[in-house]
């Protein structure tokens, strides 16, 4: 939606035969939601500045639409356009890079037919009574990035602990440094770097293969900015439909009622925002819809009294479905057993998103997968009341009427309930390897959060208006438009209880979170409690002082609330701390051993 006189895109309102054709959770029209055939709009209208009081919901322009009805001959027809890659000449960049040329196949066809609905010498002979009208159109789309993705997987030896062939993006050796010594790891002073840049099998995380397992193997070679290469076509495939019927009930009295229904099946390899990676492995699908009822009834009151009331549901819907069965973005799938912070919080099982920063690639993508809530659900039903009163009276146009609208928004949050794990190169973190794949081999990441529950929240609203207005000739020339228009918008609420914010009066300084940070001492890894006196050093926990849980988990430093459960803020190198409380478990994890803390007070 284009922004109209300096006024916000999500200002502009947009009805199809006076109706709501607008999602209100982005309030804007959404084509994936609602679509209309060209050939199935009668008249499209832009009032940019200078409304009348009779339009409001939005403080921006008006955009109105009506659709097409039957007259009292029978009309129609169709059309058929198609387009493909066999037309079209493969890029420039394609082309010097040996890439061939990339699948681009679009296909639109469709008819319309409208006219009387009659029975001869028994029912509307004159064809002056009822009509119909129909459109359907079948859309195809299948279109490639505009650029194939470039990223950086890691090679059969750097699996295997072997980084002795690994450059950076500029082709420069990579220096893989052992956390265990101390000293430079550099190419001028290799005294604390691995033998070789090879680490050896036992000092792999057990959970730290996997994480480099599942990724594809290199297809390209030769360059150093990137090593995988891929270029999955999106797919479109649409079904759009309108019906009208138009009904003279009498000289005084008219109505229509029309139906939109709208379907689209996206298939995004690379995800919408709920399914956004780098990969392009599998599809993924978003069976997107919407549709539209509206009726409207016409009444003469006086040669100079009209009243139109009309009524108006529609709901549209943009969710997503989880990866295909099968697909390696399943955890059991691509044999991913890190345990979660929160295990029920993701019911699809989804491996978590894996960030390499500092590894290169051409698309500037280090964290490969960015699911943020999948399956995703997203629906917005709409219903609108709309009353208008007009009287002519002398050279006055008198208007008056309201708009009553009640919209439930139900949306899921974009949020990591598969956790996002980022072994990503940090120089302050005593326990970085200089290199990402390394980091995740020796299960040494610098931050994991998940987030704790899938919730679904719902989000009404209501909104009323009422006006009047005055449209006056004073003369043949000059004409004056006045009129008030009053709203009604209370605050949208939740009705779940799902919101959240932040209240400064119910903070309880007892529970706040504990933020460890990692310190190397005397060689050995040691955690440091930001809020204790001194910063003082915690050792590392015995049998005789914690009770462990057989659930292993990654962590490294940790913010841990002193209730039953705990948040990740940060994470560096691995910590442990003691506990007398029997209430408390240690968790631990083998590289370095590890355990996170969980006390239930």
């Amino acid at each position: 939606m284009p922004s109209i006189n300096g006024q916000r895109n999500n200002q502009t309102n947009f009805m199809v035969d006076g109706q709501t054709f607008t999602d209100s959770g982005v309030n804007n029209p959404i084509n994936f939601g609602y679509r209309l055939s060209m050939d199935s709009v009668a008249e499209f209208k832009v009032s940019t500045t200078g409304q009348s009081a009779e339009f409001g919901r939005n403080s921006g322009a008006q955009i109105q639409v009506a659709t097409r009805q039957g007259t009292q001959e029978f009309h129609g027809g169709g059309y058929y356009f198609k387009r493909e890659e066999g037309w079209n000449a493969n890029t420039f960049t394609n082309n010097r890079s040996g890439v061939p040329r990339q699948i681009y196949r679009k296909m639109q066809a469709g008819y319309n037919v409208g006219g009387p609905v009659y029975i001869p010498g028994k029912f509307n002979s004159d064809k002056s009574k009822l009509f119909f009208f129909m459109s359907h159109e079948w859309g195809r789309s299948r279109v490639p990035a505009a650029t194939p993705m470039r990223i950086t997987v890691p090679t059969l030896l750097e699996r295997q602990g072997n980084f002795s062939q690994t450059r950076d993006g500029s082709g420069i050796p990579v220096f893989i440094k052992d956390p265990l010594k101390t000293g430079n790891c550099t190419a001028a002073d290799q005294t604390a770097c691995f033998p070789g840049n090879i680490i050896p099998s036992n000092r792999f995380s057990p959970y730290g293969p996997s994480v480099l397992n599942w990724l594809p193997m290199p297809n390209v070679s030769g360059n150093p900015q990137y090593n995988y290469e891929s270029q999955a076509a999106n797919e479109d495939p649409s079904f759009d439909e309108v019906y009208r019927g138009d009904y003279n009930i009498s000289n005084r009295w008219k109505a229509f009622v029309r139906v939109i229904r709208s379907h689209q099946t996206q298939n995004r390899p690379y995800g919408r925002a709920d399914t956004g990676n780098s990969l392009g492995l599998t599809p993924f699908y978003a069976p997107t819809y919407g549709w539209s009822v509206t009726g409207s009834i016409t009444t003469i009151i006086s040669p100079t009294m009209t009243n139109e009331f009309q009524y108006g549901r529609a709901r549209n819907g943009i969710p997503g479905n989880g990866p295909p069965s099968g697909s390696p973005y399943y955890r059991s799938v691509s044999k991913i057993d890190i345990p979660l912070l929160y295990p029920t919080a993701d019911p699809s099982g989804l491996v978590p998103n894996f960030g390499f920063g500092g590894v290169g690639g051409a698309s500037f993508q280090t964290q490969l997968t960015r699911f943020a809530g999948s399956p995703y659900a997203n629906t917005n039903p709409i219903t609108n009341f709309t009353d208008n009163l007009t009287r002519i009276l002398s050279t006055h146009t008198l208007k008056a009427g309201f708009f009553y609208e009640y919209a439930v928004k139900e949306e899921n949050p974009f949020r990591p309930y598969n956790a996002d794990i980022f072994f990503d190169r940090d120089p302050l973190n005593p326990g970085d390897t200089q290199w990402a794949f390394s980091n995740a081999l020796l299960g040494n990441f610098r931050q994991y959060r998940q987030f704790s529950k899938t919730v679904l929240p719902q989000a009404p609203y209501h909104n009323f208006e009422f006006y009047g207005q005055d449209t006056w000739k004073i003369t043949p020339k000059l004409t004056l438009n006045y009129g008030l228009r009053v709203n009604f918008v209370p605050p949208l609420w939740e009705k779940n209880n799902l919101f959240t914010n932040f209240d400064p009066s119910a903070y309880d300084p007892s529970k706040k979170v504990v933020l460890y940070q990692p310190v190397l001492v005397g060689g050995a890894l040691r955690a440091t409690v930001g809020d204790r006196s001194g910063d003082q050093d915690w050792a590392w926990p015995t049998a005789s002082t914690t009770r462990r849980s057989s659930v292993q988990v990654p962590a490294h430093s940790m913010s841990a609330s002193r209730r039953p459960q705990s948040a990740i803020r940060r994470t560096s190198i691995p910590i442990r701390r003691t506990s007398n409380s029997p209430k408390c478990t240690m968790e631990t994890w083998r590289q370095s051993p590890v355990r996170v803390e969980r006390c239930s007070r």
